[in-house]
């Protein structure tokens, strides 16, 4: 089978009929209940930056998740007061 009819196969796979209409289905990610549309920059000093790529390091988690995990601390100590 050569790739330009595997092409085709997989386009008429993906292809839905509504209404005499050809509509092709969405390609890329699923959509997501609560999307991380938002996005921030944020400054740090050269020791901040150490700080934060050693929790990734030790975490084994992205800075994002650092980020986050700090922001749901200090959600929590406030809280708590």
């Amino acid at each position: 089978m050569t790739n330009t009819v595997r092409a085709c196969i997989i386009i008429d796979v993906r292809t839905i009929f509504k209404k005499g209409v050809m509509l092709i289905s969405p390609a890329g990610r699923p959509k997501v209940e609560n999307p991380k549309n938002v996005r921030l920059e944020i400054r740090l000093t050269k020791q901040e930056n150490e700080l934060l790529e050693e929790c990734v390091k030790k975490t084994h988690t992205t800075k994002t998740e650092v980020i986050n995990k700090g922001v749901r601390l200090v959600k929590k100590e406030l809280d708590e007061n």
